[in-house]
This record gives C-alpha cells, sequence and structure tokens, in this order.
C-alpha cells in the first residue's frame, strides 16, 4: 500500500481484482485487505476505472485472455445512499484540508458552502449546468490530488458504467447494505477484519423528498433495475423523507 488508496487492486489468491465504484464503501475493504498484506498490486490511475479501462491500460492486447482467468469483485451501494454521500463528500472534503482552503477566494468558499441539496439535485437534469458546476469546482482546487474529488465519475456516474461490457462469470457483484463481500472474502481465506474507513471527518444525514427521489431513480434507473433497489422504500435511519 502507498499510502492512499488506488482505485483498482489484486490481491494474492484466485487472481481477484477489485474495482472501487466511488462511494460505495469499497475503500474500507482496500485497507482491510492491506492490513493483513493480501494485496500484490495496485493499479495507479488518480481517478476510478472501469473493468474495460483497467483492461486497455494493464493489461494490454491480450486483456480478454487475461481478465478472463482474472475475478472482479465489485461492491454497490443503494442509489440514493450513494448519491447523498456524494453530496457530503463534495460539500465537506475541501473543508477537511486546511491549507487548501487557503488558495480558495471568498467568492469561491460561498459557493461550496452554498451548495445546497436542492441545487445538487438539480445537476441531474441539466447537462450544461453539471458541467459548469464539474469546472467551476475543479478550477478552485490546485492540488492535483483533490481534483478526483470533483470528478464527474464521482458523482454522475452510474455504477453500472464500471462494469458493462464484462462477463458476468468471472465478476462478482455484491451491496454494500447485506455486507457480503466481506464474507466472500472470508470464504477465499482472507481473514480480514470488518470496519469502516471514512474519508473526511464531517458525517451529516441529508434527505431527500419525493421529487428529488424521483430526479434520483429517474437519472440512476439502470443502477436501481440491475442491482435490484426498491424505487420507494424507507430505510431504518428514516434517510428518505416524504413532502
Amino acid at each position: 500500500m502507498n499510502g492512499h488508496i488506488e482505485m483498482a487492486f489484486s490481491c494474492s489468491r484466485h487472481n481477484l481484482t477489485v474495482i472501487h465504484i466511488p462511494k460505495t464503501g469499497t475503500r474500507s475493504l482496500y485497507f482491510a485487505l492491506g492490513a493483513i498484506g493480501a494485496i500484490t498490486t495496485e493499479y495507479p490511475n488518480g481517478r476510478h476505472m472501469t473493468i474495460q479501462e483497467l483492461k486497455d491500460r494493464y493489461l494490454g492486447e491480450n486483456s480478454d485472455k487475461h481478465s478472463d482467468k482474472m475475478k472482479f469483485l465489485v461492491q454497490v451501494r443503494n442509489p440514493y445512499h450513494r448519491f447523498l454521500s456524494c453530496y457530503n463528500h463534495i460539500f465537506h472534503s475541501i473543508f477537511s484540508f486546511p491549507q487548501d482552503i487557503k488558495k480558495l477566494s471568498l467568492k469561491d468558499k460561498g459557493y461550496i458552502e452554498g451548495l445546497s441539496i436542492d441545487s445538487f439535485v438539480d445537476l441531474l437534469t441539466d447537462v450544461y449546468k453539471r458541467e459548469e458546476f464539474i469546472f467551476k469546482v475543479n478550477s478552485m482546487i490546485e492540488k492535483k490530488a483533490l481534483r478526483q474529488f470533483f470528478d464527474q465519475r464521482l458523482t454522475f456516474s452510474t455504477q453500472c458504467s464500471h462494469i458493462e461490457g464484462h462477463k458476468v462469470q468471472t465478476l462478482r457483484c455484491f451491496k454494500l447494505e447485506t455486507r457480503e463481500s466481506w464474507t466472500y472474502l472470508r470464504h477465499l481465506g482472507y481473514a480480514v477484519e470488518e470496519r469502516h474507513v471514512g474519508l473526511n471527518k464531517y458525517k451529516e444525514v441529508w434527505s431527500l423528498n419525493d421529487k428529488q427521489r424521483d430526479i434520483v431513480y429517474d437519472y440512476f434507473i439502470d443502477d436501481f433495475r440491475r442491482f435490484e433497489y426498491a424505487r420507494y422504500s424507507e430505510d431504518e435511519y428514516g434517510l428518505y423523507t416524504h413532502s
């Protein structure tokens, strides 16, 4: 381990490669496997990768032949939870790094602080607003390492897009909520200790009203359908409010 999480990494047994879909709890898997020395290869990229990008960049001309021998693990998350986690991440992450706050103008600080959940959800309905948002926030950040926080892929890509086109027989896909990733790793012989590793110290519980929830559902409909998440359901934390 090199001190920061890479967006894909391989382990010592069974040709297992983990693809890190943003805001799905995969960071915790990375540190748990690293703690027992199970990670043998890391694929530096600076941003989240899809399986296809990993094949194209690191496996070369014989990528299909090599990847057929690999087992891929991905962890997915309820799209509502994931979107709200992205909002929390963007809203708070920059303020977790005091050295970078100093680089922002008062106007820029005000822009981030004034980013409401309403305006964030509205970005899903207008591609031009999304592009403006991404450009504006990226332009605020001088430190390259922080730019991945505001990569379009972090917030506005589907989880499906990370695994599209890959053969199902070599892909294991588990939901964060079921904790099945941990069970699977132990089944493969990894003595991992289950724990959650968050990136920043700020945690908020945000809510979506019915209109916002419908917007999020329509935008991430492929994720809801493929991974069988319900459109209307209250979780144990009462995360979704009704208008």
